[in-house]
């Protein structure tokens, strides 16, 4: 069975592919004149670190509900037992 792909993976994956063609773009204007390197420098760390940062913490707030819901599993499983 093919798992379908979230929505944040393909959000992350469209702003990842315009910021390479944007580099790309920047990486031959810094060629061309290199004055614009301090640019090219903001356009890279900028985005690229808030991106990673919001998808990160998201990553982090699913994995602690997917704990908790183990947690609980495990928990009412003992006390299942102990009823026995």
């Amino acid at each position: 069975m093919k798992k379908k792909l979230e929505f944040s993976k393909w959000l992350v994956a469209g702003i990842s592919l315009a910021f390479a063609l944007g580099l790309a773009i920047g990486v031959i204007s810094v060629l061309r004149d290199g004055q614009s390197l301090g640019e090219l420098l903001m356009y890279i760390g900028a985005p690229f670190a808030s991106v990673t940062a919001l998808y990160l913490v998201k990553a982090k707030a699913e994995n602690v509900r997917k704990i908790e819901r183990s947690y609980e599993t495990v928990v009412t499983c003992e006390s299942e037992e102990e009823g026995e």
